[in-house]
């Protein structure tokens, strides 16, 4: 056996042995604690033997520690409404000290339905009883020492989300009988960072060269349009400040699946030469809570710090859906207020924000407005002009000895052939023709015709579905005008789908 691998597995069976003998140990100890006398204001409920052996050893620790105090155990305290002294409920804490000092005692076993987040769970069931801790001068937070050796970072972060900053963490030697602190400074070596990619930098320049506007076949109008409306202010802000305006705060991009929504901000990102990040919804979102507010602070801190920047935000509706949703988490919609709170700040400011979707109704209503995003712009499927383009595009790029395989691919033929087809489609379409090609060719020389294309639409199953094509067609006759582009999208999912109210 390899020496590396037979040392690698000692060790996992040693690691294994030194865990199951820890767990026993603990076993053991809680088996003797529990058959330790109870307090005498000890009330057992519900509870498991392990929550039950931490609350009286606690007990009997805190009357050790606070000798001339009243200790109580699970009795009702009056939660105070904020901003005045009436009483809108009760809260029960595990004990407490008098009125300073306040116990809460969780174990996370069970508190959480199989498959979901115990941690949002705990955040939950405090969070009812959050305002009465605030009123004390000290909060203890207690958990089995696995927990808290293995989750501090997720439980100081409940913490620190409910506005608990100062509360003490920690659990119970089950040796000597009395609490361990575990202290902040554990988050210290996590904070959250930004992952976007810097497509351009000031400072230096990237191996590859990132793309262009003029790298994207087809779409001139499109082009056209965010040339005029984004690109031109971002690189002479001058003449327009001037005379009293900035570039736009935001643009908003949004079209079906595949239509090349994102590959137009990458473009841009290269368009704008300016330091720009493109950012995907895992870069500002976090399991943990309060990490994706940070991490969102910490984007929009970095654009400020730069002279000019972009920031390329892709599946927006990812990280800013509608907050009216009711599997809406608490932590989630505070990821969207933060979110509003900083485009808010970086309006009329040199940081311009580029964002895509598919749908804009997706995207909380109060993200997409004028003043946050200013310019929405639908991204069609390629018209058959388009297509045309994007066929001549990618046939050009293969070539032979001979030169370009495609010279004799008869474009316009393939631009009927392909209604609704997206770029990534014909660029599949392309690239399956030239397989078969070279896979059949005599040597070197290289044929691609017409048909052997055409047959090779016919066997590309589309990336647009009937299903999404409707749905976006109800959506993109509330967002904008009627239209060319959409009455011929309207047309074209009727031909192909069959669907008779697309045509209507």
């Amino acid at each position: 056996m390899n020496p590396t691998v037979s040392f690698a597995l000692t060790t996992s069976v040693e690691l294994a042995s030194l865990l199951a003998e820890a767990s026993q140990l603990k076993d053991v100890l809680l088996e003797r604690s529990a058959s330790r006398e109870l307090d005498v204001e000890f009330s057992a409920g519900h509870e498991s033997t392990e929550h039950k052996v931490l609350k009286n050893l606690l007990a009997g620790h805190l009357r050790s520690l606070f000798p001339r105090e009243k200790i109580s155990i699970e009795k009702e305290v009056d939660i105070p409404k904020p901003g005045d002294q009436l009483h809108t409920g009760k809260a029960r804490p595990d004990l407490m000290v008098g009125s300073d000092v306040w116990v809460e005692v969780e174990t996370l076993r069970g508190d959480a339905p199989r498959g979901s987040n115990p941690f949002l769970a705990l955040a939950s069931k405090l969070g009812r009883k959050v305002e009465a801790m605030r009123q004390c001068k000290d909060c203890w937070l207690i958990v089995p020492s696995d927990l808290a050796l293995l989750a501090s970072f997720q439980l100081l972060a409940v913490a620190k989300n409910l506005g608990l900053d100062g509360v003490k963490f920690g659990y119970v030697n089950l040796e000597t009988h009395e609490p361990v602190f575990i202290g902040e400074s554990v988050l210290e070596t996590t904070e959250p960072r930004v992952h976007g990619t810097p497509w351009r930098s000031a400072a230096r320049q990237l191996e590859s060269n990132p793309i262009t506007l003029d790298d994207i076949a087809g779409y001139s109008q499109l082009k056209s349009r965010i040339e005029e409306d984004v690109v031109h202010p971002l690189r002479e802000p001058e003449r327009y400040r001037r005379r009293g305006l900035s570039g736009a705060n935001g643009l908003l991009l949004y079209g079906l699946p595949g239509c090349g929504k994102s590959l137009m901000g990458r473009a841009l990102a290269g368009q704008a030469e300016l330091p720009c990040r493109m950012i995907v919804p895992s870069d500002l979102t976090s399991k943990w809570l309060g990490e994706g507010v940070e991490k969102i602070r910490d984007l929009f801190d970095w654009a400020l710090r730069q002279p000019s920047c972009l920031l390329v935000i892709d599946e927006l509706d990812g990280i800013a859906p509608q907050r009216s949703e009711g599997n809406m988490h608490t932590d989630e919609k505070r990821q969207v207020n933060e979110l509003l709170t900083q485009l808010d700040r970086v309006a009329g400011k040199s940081v311009t924000v580029i964002a895509t979707t598919n749908y804009v109704r997706g995207i909380d209503s109060a993200i997409r407005r004028s003043g946050r995003f200013d310019i929405k712009i639908p991204v069609f499927p390629p018209s058959a002009e388009d297509r045309e383009r994007i066929f001549a595009h990618y046939l050009r790029r293969f070539g032979s000895a001979d030169g370009p395989v495609g010279n004799g691919v008869d474009t316009e033929r393939l631009a009927m052939e392909s209604r609704l087809f997206t770029p990534s489609d014909i660029r599949t379409v392309v690239e399956m023709a030239m397989r078969r090609a070279i896979r059949v060719a005599d040597g070197d020389s290289i044929s691609l015709k017409t048909e052997d294309v055409i047959a090779c639409v016919r066997r590309q199953p589309r990336s647009i579905q009937p299903d999404d094509a409707r749905k976006w067609l109800e959506e993109a006759a509330c967002e904008i005008p009627a239209s060319q582009e959409l009455e011929q999208l309207h047309k074209e999912v009727s031909e192909v789908f069959g669907d008779t109210r697309m045509a209507e």
